[in-house]
């Protein structure tokens, strides 16, 4: 795999530090929050449960269990189903993955034509809850979901700054809300994106012989936890200069709740598509950097390429990889459904995402979180 054309190790590690920096600082849509709470106190606080969006068929040769589990990632529970089951964890799916440090609900599938396999009565344990099981004549596929609700409990909340008014922060955070009701949030991909030094290990040089050895898996996070970070480049830009939620000419458009993208071109009441954009109806989009030609133009396109020359270090690495992707795009919006919130304390908040969304962005946008996995 071609890397980037940095000459020495000295220099793409400042580089890769000035990354890291620019990750760390992304911009508010709502300015810098004034209050803080602890996040995750315990797997309780951080609830989040599958939205399926279907009903399995009851009949095929696919099991559907659904699952509860607790302090476990997802990879660890289809390690475990499959040591009790025998089925081979290359014939078991699922949807999306669960955080680890949370009580989550998920579906995921087996392949098990005829018979159910008799370890099927010992999946469950002190960290895992079967709630249903079911058969279907599909196995499930990643982002097959609807989607995700999240059940929150932010403790002990407080001044970030002990000399400022609790009253008024307060009366801050309720306006954040409902303003997050009506508008969303920047959709920025979370930091449990980038994983543990995926962005260093994919970027800093290796020889041959580790880059062949790498898992196929690996190689993926890698590439997804790079496209990731140059997303959120390009979004935190948009939210420095007011763009995020508003259209740009010649941006590319999502239709909200769907995949569906178009080229602004392809509308020629400017006025109307404006108007789409404040209805929460179509989103402007960024990019998921790849091989080959992005959509936008004009206005939009000026930005995009400036952060990709900014960054290059990212950009060249997607448009380089040997088993590149192409270029895909990302709503740079979030719409946030179903929120309720109770203020006391502590606050509990709960509120649905769709596919491939962080609660984490949302919750940044309303007080700073400490985290008692961090």
């Amino acid at each position: 795999m071609k890397h980037t054309r940095w000459c020495c190790l000295p220099e793409l590690t400042d580089q890769l530090d000035a990354l890291q920096s620019a990750l760390d600082t992304l911009p508010f849509a709502l300015g810098e929050p004034a209050l803080k709470a602890e996040m995750r106190h315990c797997p309780e606080d951080f609830r989040v449960d599958e939205n399926l969006g279907f009903l399995p068929s009851g009949q095929g040769e696919h099991i559907f269990l659904h699952v509860q589990k607790r302090g476990l990632t997802t990879p660890a529970l289809v390690q475990h189903i499959s040591e009790v089951t025998g089925i081979p964890v290359r014939q078991i799916s699922f949807a999306g993955l669960k955080d680890k440090y949370a009580v989550t609900t998920q579906w995921l599938s087996l392949h098990s034509p005829g018979n159910d396999p008799q370890g099927l009565a010992r999946i469950g344990n002190d960290a895992i809850k079967v709630l249903e099981c079911t058969r279907n004549h599909r196995k499930l596929r990643r982002g097959a979901h609807a989607g995700n609700r999240f059940s929150l409990t932010l403790r002990s909340l407080q001044l970030r700054d002990p000399a400022s008014d609790l009253s008024t922060a307060l009366t801050d955070l309720e306006s954040r809300l409902a303003t997050i009701a009506a508008s969303g949030v920047p959709n920025y991909f979370g930091e449990q994106r980038f994983g543990h030094d995926n962005l260093r290990r994919a970027l800093l040089p290796t020889d041959g012989n580790a880059q062949r050895q790498m898992k196929r898996q690996q190689r993926s996070m890698q590439m997804s936890a790079i496209r990731s970070a140059l997303f959120n480049l390009v979004l935190a830009e948009r939210v420095r200069n007011n763009t995020w939620n508003h259209w740009l000419p010649g941006d590319v458009m999502n239709l909200d709740g769907t995949g569906s993208v178009f080229a602004d071109e392809q509308e020629t009441d400017k006025a109307l598509l404006q108007d789409r954009v404040a209805m929460m109806d179509i989103h402007p989009t960024g990019p998921l950097w790849g091989q080959g030609i992005p959509a936008t133009t004009a206005d939009a396109a000026v930005l995009e390429q400036h952060i990709a020359r900014r960054w290059s270090l990212l950009s060249d690495y997607l448009e380089n990889a040997r088993q590149g992707l192409g270029q895909q795009r990302r709503s740079l919006r979030l719409p946030v459904q179903a929120l309720h919130y109770r203020l006391q304390e502590d606050l509990s908040l709960s509120f649905e995402l769709p596919v491939g969304a962080f609660a984490t962005v949302v919750v940044r946008e309303l007080l700073q979180a400490i985290s008692q996995t961090d």
